[in-house]
């Protein structure tokens, strides 16, 4: 692989990392879940494709903002399961990221449409 190459591919896995954040927000917003469950809703869009590993220190970090918060649920297979919750902060955190996300995406609209 050429350098150049390698260096698209660290560009796209730093873009990916700056998401995560707000994309775990997200997906938390809709339903509370455990760390795998969050990891399989993301794999259903490729482009943000993460691994169990990438996800767990996202989650790790929130709960001790107070942005999420957690309980233990049984699972049918092997031992309780941490299900992770969106708290007030972590509500207020997302309508803020999404607001952010939403001004950026316009910006980056008008450099993809030539409107410097």
């Amino acid at each position: 692989m050429s350098s150049s190459g390698h260096n698209q591919q660290g560009w796209e896995v730093q873009v990916r990392k700056g998401l995560l954040d707000y994309i775990t927000l997200k997906i938390l917003s809709v339903q509370p879940l455990h760390g795998y469950g969050i990891v399989q809703k993301i794999r259903d869009y490729p482009s943000f494709t993460v691994t169990e590993s990438a996800i767990y220190p996202v989650l790790s970090k929130f709960l001790k903002e107070k942005v999420l918060i957690t309980t233990r649920e049984a699972s049918l297979q092997g031992p309780p399961r941490r299900v992770y919750y969106l708290t007030a902060l972590g509500k207020t955190r997302l309508n803020s990221m999404e607001h952010f996300i939403k001004s950026m995406n316009l910006s980056l609209e008008n450099f993809l449409h030539n409107k410097i």
